[in-house]
C-alpha cells in the first residue's frame, strides 16, 4: 500500500450489508449506495442498500457529528408504513465541467438554491447552534460540505409541518431536520436522519442517498433515493399534519421533492443543458419489523404518488 493519506468511511452498498472502502488521492471508490437498475422497479429488495443500512450497527458504528444525540434508524420508526422513492433526471452533459465528480460538486454547492422555493417554506443550509453569521459551527460544517468528499457534514433541511402555534393550537410551522453525511464519494452520498442538541428530532427516521452518473449516450442523470418512516417527533405521534391540512408527513416529504427538482430544472435549464422531465417512483409499504435486524418493506405499494410507474 502506498503512504498517501488514507480515509476510511463505512458504505452501504448491497443487502442490508455495509462494505467498508478507501477514500484516497488516486485511489478507487466504491459507491455508497447502489441505484435502481429498473427505475420503475416496486421490489423492495431494491432499497436494502438503504433501508437496511443502520448507523448505530455496533459491529461498525458511524461516529456521530458534534452536535448529534443521536441517529433514527428505521427500525427506531413508528406506524406501520416505510417510505421507499426514487428519483431521476437526466440531462445533457454541461460543456464546463469535465467530469461527473465536479458537477456533482457544484451542485452539492447550490443545495440551498434547490431547496428553497419562492413562498420561502424551503431552505437548507450547515447545522448551527445560533443565529450568529459567524457561527463556528455552521461554519466547520460548511467547510466539510464544500469538500470533493463530504463526509462527517451535519447539515439542516428546514422543513414545513404542523406543530403547536402560539395562539391558534395547530399551525403551520417550519422546523429544522438535520441530517448527517454517513457516507461519502466524489459522485454521491448518504444522508442519514438525527436528533441534535438544537433542532431535536428529524421528522422521518431514515437514510437517503443522491447521486449522479454518466450515461453511455453522453448525458448525465442525478438522482436520490430514499427508505424512511415517520419518526416519534411529537408532531407525528399526535398526526397534526394530516389534522391540519390533510398531508401526512410522506406526503409533505414529496411536495419538498417536487420543489427540490423543480428549481433543479431551473438552474439545468439556465445552463443550456436540455433536462428531460423528472422521473419518480414514490411508494409507501407495510413495515414488517420482523424482516432482519431493521425491518423492512412487505408486499406490493400500499399507495404511490400519482406519478409513480
Amino acid at each position: 500500500m502506498s503512504d498517501r493519506k488514507e480515509l476510511r468511511y463505512r458504505a452501504p452498498i448491497a443487502g442490508a450489508l455495509a462494505a467498508t472502502f478507501l477514500i484516497g488521492v488516486g485511489g478507487a471508490q466504491a459507491l455508497c449506495f447502489k441505484p435502481l437498475t429498473d427505475r420503475s422497479s416496486h421490489d423492495p429488495a431494491n432499497w436494502k442498500g438503504l433501508s437496511g443500512f443502520d448507523p448505530t450497527d455496533p459491529v461498525h458504528p458511524i461516529t456521530k457529528a458534534g452536535g448529534v444525540t443521536n441517529f433514527l434508524p428505521i427500525k427506531g420508526g413508528i406506524r406501520d408504513r416505510i417510505n421507499l422513492d426514487y428519483y431521476e433526471m437526466t440531462f445533457n452533459a454541461p460543456a464546463k465541467y469535465p467530469t461527473p465528480a465536479k458537477f456533482f460538486q457544484f451542485l452539492r454547492g447550490i443545495f440551498p438554491v434547490l431547496a428553497r422555493d419562492q413562498s420561502q417554506d424551503y431552505d437548507f443550509r450547515p447545522y448551527r447552534v445560533s443565529t450568529d453569521e459567524m457561527d463556528l459551527t455552521s461554519k466547520r460544517y460548511q467547510e466539510i460540505w464544500d469538500q470533493a468528499v463530504p463526509a462527517g457534514a451535519l447539515m439542516s433541511f428546514q422543513l414545513h409541518v404542523v406543530t403547536f402555534g402560539k395562539s391558534v393550537g395547530m399551525s403551520p410551522k417550519f422546523v429544522n431536520g438535520d441530517v448527517q453525511a454517513t457516507c461519502a464519494t466524489d459522485t454521491d452520498f448518504v444522508f442519514s436522519t438525527v436528533e441534535t442538541q438544537e433542532d431535536g428530532k428529524h421528522p422521518v427516521s431514515g437514510n437517503r442517498g443522491f447521486g449522479l452518473r454518466a450515461n453511455q449516450d453522453g448525458t448525465w442523470t442525478f438522482y436520490s433515493m430514499g427508505a424512511d418512516r415517520e419518526s416519534d417527533f411529537l408532531p407525528n405521534k399526535l398526526n397534526f399534519s394530516k389534522h391540519m391540512d390533510g398531508k401526512d408527513t410522506f406526503q409533505e416529504g414529496v411536495a419538498f421533492w417536487h420543489s427540490f427538482y423543480g428549481q433543479m430544472t431551473k438552474v439545468l435549464e439556465a445552463r443550456g443543458t436540455a433536462p428531460r422531465p423528472l422521473f419518480e417512483n414514490s411508494c409507501r409499504y407495510r413495515f414488517d419489523p420482523n424482516l432482519g435486524p431493521n425491518g423492512g418493506a412487505s408486499g406490493n405499494p400500499v399507495d404511490c404518488e400519482p406519478t409513480a410507474p
